[in-house]
Formats: structure tokens, sequence, C-alpha cells
């Protein structure tokens, strides 16, 4: 991945585009261009991420539908604004990242508890996604949910680069596969990724009729 990206980036040097790649190249720090290795690990970040965490909302959000068949027919019989609703309400239902951590820039107080600037802080997505002070019966998952205010790609500066593409790539699947919900079943319970920060499936045992 590092020597395709760098291939990409030598090409954008020589001819620059309207796309990412221009911008990391070009892109400064502190006046400061990235580094060979910085440039490396933002490529690298940005293929994993949206690789991992579209595959693993795909799959769950499959569980999930598998799990509430009363929720799979309405993704069914439902048009173009349920697989909308449907895919905003995998995000939030599945989680695909459990937590990141960042550092506070400045003191502040969240529910009695003092945050000081340049402390470390775990933010907790799963727990974000199921707080009941936003979300009405938090662990019911509900295809038409509205509205949905999850913080699955973050907020802020944070925010998910690739949101929109993902948003659009779990929407497409859910309307490909309308026709073939009805004849899904589960047979077995998912193997699950043996991590703390990816909420992933990696084998599930489904059987097509």
């Amino acid at each position: 991945m590092f020597e395709y990206g760098r291939k990409l980036a030598a090409q954008r040097r020589a001819e620059p585009r309207d796309d990412i790649v221009t911008d990391l190249v070009f892109a400064e720090v502190d006046g400061e261009p990235l580094t060979p290795r910085e440039f490396d690990l933002y490529f690298l970040l940005l293929a994993a991420a949206g690789n991992e965490t579209t595959r693993h909302s795909l799959s769950g959000g499959m569980y999930e539908l598998l799990r509430h068949p009363d929720q799979a027919e309405r993704v069914v019989a439902g048009d173009e604004d349920m697989a909308v609703t449907a895919a905003d309400e995998v995000l939030r239902m599945v989680t695909a990242v459990h937590h990141f951590r960042r550092t506070a820039t400045e003191d502040v107080e969240m529910r009695g508890e003092v945050i000081r600037a340049g402390d470390k802080v775990a933010m907790w997505y799963t727990s974000a996604n199921r707080d009941e002070d936003v979300f009405e019966e938090p662990n019911r998952f509900d295809v038409g949910r509205k509205p949905n205010r999850h913080l699955t790609f973050g907020i802020g500066p944070h925010f998910c680069l690739g949101a929109y593409l993902a948003r659009l790539e779990i929407k497409i699947a859910l309307e490909e596969l309308r026709p073939h919900l009805g004849r899904l079943e589960l047979v077995s319970d998912p193997e699950r990724l043996r991590s703390n920060f990816f909420n992933g499936i990696k084998h599930m045992g489904v059987r097509y009729r």
C-alpha cells in the first residue's frame, strides 16, 4: 500500500488534480510538508478506514436484519427513503468503530466530571449510539428511525472524511439485497473479530432458500 501511495503521490506532484492525494502531497502543517512517513500512514489510514468500517457495518447490518425479520420486511417493502433511514440505523446499531482517543485542548466540565487540557480522553461511540437521552428505546433496531443523530462518523473537525460514501454504499447494498432478504435465514451465531477497536464479524452462517 505504501508503494502504491508513493506512485500516486509522484503522479500528483507532476500533474496535480482535484483530489485528496493532491491535497496531501501539497499539504503543510505549521509551514512544513508531510514527511514521506506521514504521507504513507495517512494514505494507509484512508484505505483501511474506508474498507474495514463499511465492511463491518454491512455484515453487522445483515446480522441485525436476519435477527429482526420484521425490520427486514420493512426494508423489502420500503422505498428509497426507507433504504436511507435503514442505512443510518445499521450505522448506529452496529457502530463499526468502538472508540477513539483524543486529547483535550481546554478544560471542560461534563456531567460533574472535570476534564483538563492535555488529558487523554477515550470516546466510546458504541455508548453514545445507545444514549437513552438521545434515542428512544436505544437498544431497539428500527430501520425507520427518525431522527437518527448517531455519532458513528464522529463530530466536529474529526468528522469522517468518507461518511457520505459509506452511507451511499450501505444504502445501495440494502437496495440490492431487497429481492433476497426474504430468502435468507441465520443458521449460526457470528464469530466476532477479536478486537476492542473494530466491531466486526469474521464468519456467520446463513442459508439461502
